[in-house]
């Protein structure tokens, strides 16, 4: 499976009914809870959201053979669309989890910021790149200038906006739409709801947080 380890729990789930969209997954180095979101967020796209993902956790050997540079600039040149998860807000910094960060996301996410900021002036480029929410988004000011041009998505409340969009814009095939091929329900968004969640539960217990978790959308409930 492109990307991945075979040795990978990640195996074990599910097969996708189609792979239609290729997808780069590039976030910012936080913490381990905000690294199992991220991580689940992936495993969503790879095998329920018909999406063929590329993201640095199943490409360490590849990665480290490249070099961060080349390898991010050889996924954004062959993918359909890269997906930069937004930082979390300032007041989140580090968090238990048995998730630990890749020392790869620490050069990676600067990297993708430089590589957007240089298709400013081209609107058609800067398309390829989205901004994705996972938990509670960071204030306006809180989120890198070079991604506040980007399409933005947050998972509290797009997620099938997300799914449709990447469909009906990554495939070659036209009017193809997410839920023609394919078949997404609880199981399938569970990990990802209880990540975003737990991710959510823990921004609000920091200091400046909002003091209790914000309910993941209906729509997510109901998938």
């Amino acid at each position: 499976m492109y990307g991945m380890h075979s040795n990978s729990h990640f195996t074990e789930l599910p097969k996708a009914i189609e792979v239609t969209v290729s997808v780069l997954v590039v976030y910012p180095a936080e913490n381990p809870v905000f690294q199992r979101a991220v991580l689940a967020f992936a495993e969503f796209l790879q095998w329920h959201g018909g999406c063929q993902v590329a993201i640095d956790m199943w490409q360490r050997g590849r990665l480290a053979e490249q070099g961060p540079m080349r390898w991010l600039a050889d996924q954004a040149k062959s993918v359909a669309r890269v997906m930069v998860v937004s930082p979390q807000p300032n007041h989140c910094h580090t968090g238990p989890g048995e998730h630990t960060v890749p020392a790869a996301a620490h050069d990676l996410f600067p990297l993708v910021l430089n590589m957007v900021a240089s298709h400013t002036q081209s609107p058609n480029e800067l398309a390829k790149f989205w901004l994705v929410h996972l938990g509670t988004a960071p204030e306006r000011s809180g989120i890198p200038v070079e991604l506040t041009s980007c399409r933005e998505f947050s998972l509290n409340r797009d997620l099938e906006k997300l799914c449709r969009h990447l469909h009906q814009q990554g495939s070659k095939r036209p009017g193809l739409m997410f839920r023609s091929g394919l078949a997404y329900g609880e199981k399938a968004t569970g990990k990802l709801k209880e990540a975003v969640q737990q991710l959510e539960a823990w921004q609000c217990s920091q200091p400046g947080g909002a003091g209790e978790a914000a309910p993941l959308t209906k729509l997510m409930a109901r998938l």
